[in-house]
């Protein structure tokens, strides 16, 4: 229930789904009444038995609602077929609610309906169910034709939905999906051997993103050093029941008396608005709508780039998330938010830490949020959850179920209206680096990336270009990135860092170099606290290249001088003469840069002669066999990939045998 557990985190019980109770309960699946969501105040929205269910009260990325029967171009729409498939992707998608094992989002359970709809096209058009299309041979074969042309994105996305239905069948066997291995292997295949690829988000060029920090910065000083006047704008109008500040064509609209009235030209010139509206173009109350929109913008993509959170997480800031935390009579600024990424929970409480350049961009939007707040007549904020975010426009609105008031969408077209007014454009010399960066992919052949063109910014490049700097200037480790990124492995931080040797080093005042030889003794020191834990004070038999060195000499007594002597032993670990690195079945003594290491095989290390294992690498090792055993069934036995894959089982089986015997 992982979906409905992780709403609940947010959501008072009135407005929960309701819980299913499967010992009580004969079917795996509820009747028609069974309430799958309820709007913000409590009523219902959608039942298990409605034809389209609207999950939007419980998304945070705009409106969720999943319809049964749209998919079918059949136009007897309650012709029998159409019927059972609408049914069965209706208990599809309430087992992906409440059955799967991992978390979900809406927005997740909204890419795997989109997937799921392409699956029923195919099982109609070859007269079959998703409940019986692994004994459908005309299903396959349309499978193969619909996957042979299809984009990686698409075949990605079928590939993850029938694994995550596979994962819940083998749980549930009442689940009523089949799938055959044949048919996923089709999908496999052709993922593999797709073609098309989906280019890595770029690293923004140096000069571009120093550019891109000033600009920002001046676009928000200018917006802080009037915003006071701004608020009392709204002050006033909000106080005359809009009659300050009145557009002369909006008289007759808003049915408003002329009297008293303190028009809009008169009412900047009060305030001293004059030269910053003329400056932003700002002729009329809907001017300062979207220019206020395009500031919240600005303050949001700061935010990204001096913390590296995702669009969603900064969007769903608190008004008070910005925070300093004293540590050894140092201050530290720290952003509070939720995440989806950390442990399978849902949106989980986290931080992210940040600089003192990210206050200013919660300054500004902090003014903004004001300025909405006296629009929406709040004037006790005490006991209200509020947004850093809220909408500027209520039409244009996202929800969100954890707040009072509606959170900004901050669509994509005010990112190309703030885009042209920074006015960044692409230089000869970017697109240089962006070679040296990355030398296979053909930069100059995408027309986004021509010279002269805007730089087309998007927040995931200030969340990728944070790794990148970060991981080349040496200042932070791999570790920290992940907690700082909030990934669930370091793999996928070491995705976003790819090719950051290549990148232009920041780092160049010797303050920063300092605090570079800072972190580096602390990664060496923490190598060395494990090879303790893990080496030398073990109490496991030592296996592996390294490791059956190790325990010989334990063996014996004869331990060299410097592993007895704690103080030299740190002191290698320090000067980098010595080296502790944890793998997947163990750990590597390597001081020197790996060369066997390959995504297409997992037993390089266990014939190494850096390696370490200890009999707790018998029940990793046991895993991985059981993994290569379930991955064997995918291929032909005279395939090259079946063949590498009994070739590591061999390996993994004659280690693990060592071990025991070694117990």
């Amino acid at each position: 229930m992982k979906l409905v557990a992780q709403l609940g985190l947010l959501l008072p019980d009135s407005v929960m789904p309701d819980s299913l109770d499967l010992e009580s309960n004969s079917s795996l699946y509820p009747d028609n009444d069974f309430v799958i969501s309820r709007n913000n105040d409590g009523t219902d929205l959608s039942r298990f038995g409605d034809d389209i269910l609207d999950l939007t009260p419980y998304s945070t990325t705009g409106p969720a609602v999943f319809n049964s029967v749209s998919w079918s171009n059949d136009n007897d729409r309650s012709s029998i077929s159409t019927k059972n498939i609408s049914r069965e992707l209706r208990c599809i998608n309430f087992a992906l609610m409440y059955f799967s094992p991992e978390v979900m989002s809406v927005g997740t359970l909204r890419i795997y309906w989109a997937n799921l709809r392409r699956l029923a096209v195919l099982a109609q058009r070859t007269g079959c169910t998703p409940s019986n299309i692994d004994q459908s041979t005309a299903f396959s074969q349309a499978l193969k034709e619909a996957m042979s042309c299809s984009s990686l994105s698409v075949l990605t996305g079928v590939h993850r939905l029938c694994t995550k239905l596979i994962i819940i069948q083998n749980r549930f066997p009442a689940f009523n999906f089949t799938l055959s291995t044949e048919q996923l292997a089709i999908v496999t295949y052709f993922m593999r051997i797709s073609e098309r690829k989906t280019d890595q988000t770029p690293v923004i060029p140096t000069r571009i993103y120093s550019e891109l920090i000033v600009d920002l910065n001046s676009l928000i000083d200018y917006f802080l050093e009037h915003s006071d006047a701004l608020n009392e704008f709204y002050r006033k109008r909000h106080q005359d029941d809009l009659r300050y500040g009145l557009n002369k064509g909006g008289i007759g609209k808003l049915g408003l008396s002329i009297v008293g009235a303190v028009f809009f030209r008169q009412a900047v010139n009060e305030l001293g608005l004059k030269e910053y509206f003329e400056k932003n173009k700002i002729r009329d109350n809907r001017n300062i709508q979207s220019h206020l929109s395009r500031i919240q913008l600005a303050c949001k993509w700061l935010i990204h780039i001096f913390s590296g959170m995702r669009d969603t997480e900064c969007r769903l800031l608190a008004l008070d998330s910005f925070t300093k935390v004293t540590i050894q009579e140092e201050s530290i600024h720290v952003i509070l938010g939720y995440t989806s990424k950390l442990t399978g929970d849902g949106y989980r409480p986290t931080f992210w830490l940040t600089s003192l350049e990210a206050e200013k961009a919660f300054k500004a939007a902090q003014e903004i949020a004001q300025i909405t707040f006296i629009q929406m007549g709040i004037v006790d904020e005490t006991d209200l959850n509020l947004p850093l975010f809220p909408s500027q426009n209520l039409h244009l609105a996202g929800e969100a179920v954890h707040y009072d008031v509606p959170i900004a969408k901050l669509a994509s077209d005010l990112s190309a209206t703030l885009l042209k007014r920074l006015d960044i454009r692409i230089k000869e010399s970017d697109i240089a680096e962006l070679e040296r960066f990355d030398g296979f992919r053909d930069w100059r052949s995408e027309e986004k990336f021509q010279v002269g063109n805007l730089w087309p910014f998007t927040t995931h490049q200030a969340r990728r270009s944070l790794t990148v700097y970060a991981a080349r200037s040496g200042m932070v480790s791999i570790s920290s990135l992940s907690l700082q990124l909030k990934h669930i492995t370091l793999a996928m931080t070491s995705y976003y860092a790819n090719n950051s040797a290549f990148a232009e080093n920041f780092v160049i005042d010797e303050d920063q170099k300092s605090l570079i030889q800072e972190f580096e003794n602390e990664q060496h020191i923490a190598e060395f606290l494990k090879y303790e834990e893990n080496v030398i004070n073990s109490t496991s038999r030592l296996f592996g290249g390294e490791g059956t060195r190790i325990q010989a000499a334990k063996d014996k007594g004869e331990l060299p001088e410097f592993l007895c002597d704690r103080t030299e032993t740190k002191r290698r670990f320090e000067n980098g003469e010595m080296t502790y690195k944890e793998t997947l079945f163990g750990g590597c003594t390597n001081t020197e840069n790996c060369d066997k290491i390959a995504f297409t095989a997992i037993t390089s290390c266990l014939n190494c002669a850096h390696a370490v294992f200890d009999e707790g690498s018998a029940e990793k090792l046991e895993l991985a066999a059981d993994n290569l055993v379930a991955q064997k069934v995918l291929y032909e036995s005279e395939s090259p990939f079946y063949k590498q894959i009994e070739l590591e089982e061999v390996t993994i089986n004659k280690m693990l045998a060592r071990i025991k015997q070694g117990i």
